[in-house]
């Protein structure tokens, strides 16, 4: 039986090797390798950009009845400056800025609802009403 003689060179350089995909698994550097190939919904990305996540879904789900809007989302993304193609294009940060900037505006133009006693600005209701209907949905 012939083969190639394993040395102490290779034995270690195969050991290493072994190693790294070990040592990285905490870390998950795919994940981000992942959100590049294939993105969150955008309705997703708009639910997990709510501050208060567990207040949002439990107010979420009056403000839903509250705006009622057939589609959340969709009426959500198409009150956003820019509309949904800016939002889709839109990394976290400009995202929170048109929602902000959105809320203000409602504020401003009096386009609120109240929902169990706090007068919300209708983007606002419909971030809430969105983090809970996507929260029903991973049930």
């Amino acid at each position: 039986m012939t083969g190639a003689r394993i040395t102490r060179r290779r034995l270690l350089a195969g050991a290493a090797a072994a190693a790294v995909p070990v040592a990285l698994a905490p870390l998950r550097p795919w994940r981000a390798m992942v959100a590049v190939i294939d993105p969150p919904p955008l309705a997703a990305r708009l639910a997990r950009l709510l501050a208060a996540r567990d207040s949002g879904r439990r107010l979420g789900r009056q403000a839903a009845a509250a705006v009622a809007d057939p589609d959340v989302a969709a009426a959500l993304l198409a009150s956003l400056p820019g509309g949904a193609r800016r939002a889709a294009a839109a990394g976290d940060d400009e995202l929170r800025g048109l929602i902000s900037e959105r809320m203000r505006a409602d504020f401003a133009e009096e386009d609120t609802v109240t929902v169990c006693g706090w007068v919300l600005s209708r983007t606002e209701a419909r971030m809430c009403a969105l983090a809970a209907l996507s929260d029903d949905e991973r049930r």
